[in-house]
């Protein structure tokens, strides 16, 4: 789960912020910091389904924004990357990575 979990951010960051191949190396560490983040928030109490509860959520958009803001500070070389990045509208949150049970 956690290399499917990798390559599905790999390839976000390739397809969606355009981060360079070369540049990508760099942010493996921060992928695996993210992964880490993620699978140690607590599971909401209810049953699953395939919506996704707030207290779900919102957990992870904060996870997501640190993320961000560490890809951003790393690719400071490339201040084109980092506005573009700044700018996307496209959220990315792996809640499946914490029902592991």
């Amino acid at each position: 789960m956690r290399a499917d979990a990798r390559e599905h951010l790999r390839l976000f960051l390739l397809t969606e912020w355009e981060i360079a191949q070369a540049d990508l190396q760099l942010l493996d560490p921060l992928i695996d910091e993210w992964i880490d983040a993620i699978s140690k928030l607590p599971s909401p109490p209810g049953h699953p389904s395939s919506a996704l509860h707030i207290d779900e959520v919102m957990p992870c958009a904060e996870v997501h924004i640190q993320f961000q803001k560490r890809v951003m500070a790393k690719l400071s070389h490339d201040a084109d990357r980092v506005r573009s990045i700044r700018d996307n509208p496209v959220f990315v949150v792996f809640p499946r990575l914490r029902n592991r049970n």
